[in-house]
């Protein structure tokens, strides 16, 4: 899949959150099975496309695969995609999508509630416009 196919995917899980947010609020969701699985599982794959759109800019740099996927928000930052902070926020969003694949019985539901309602699932878009925008600039993924 293109960088741009992942970024629309990235896109359409954010307005399947914003909808959510919008129209059950954070308290409603996280009390619904259906809804919290919903929310966990669009999370969880829009996690994964930012992951998969970083780990092809840094396999079309010539970059070796990083060890795991929370060091390549680092080597993004090593090659100036990311800021440090862009690089922090990375490890952290890469670090909620392990908990919710390998932990899902320990999600902190205050955290869940604190991202939908501070709509912090949104940084997934905003560091894949980042890895998207860079890789245009530099002829990467045509």
């Amino acid at each position: 899949m293109e960088l741009k196919d992942k970024m629309e995917y990235i896109k359409k899980c954010i307005e399947h959150l914003d909808m959510l947010r919008k129209e059950y609020g954070a308290e409603k969701i996280v009390h619904s099975f259906l809804m919290l699985t919903s929310t966990l599982y669009t999370l969880q794959t829009a996690i994964q496309a930012l992951i998969d759109a970083g780990l092809r800019f840094l396999a079309e740099r010539g970059r070796k695969p990083p060890q795991q996927y929370s060091d390549i928000g680092k080597m993004l930052e090593e090659d100036g995609v990311f800021t440090e902070d862009d690089s922090t926020l990375f490890r952290r969003i890469v670090g909620f999508r392990n908990i919710i694949v390998h932990r899902y019985l320990g999600i902190d539901m205050g955290l869940l509630k604190r991202i939908i309602n501070e709509k912090l699932y949104r940084d997934i878009a905003r560091l894949a416009l980042k890895i998207i925008e860079e890789a245009e600039k530099r002829g990467i993924d045509p």
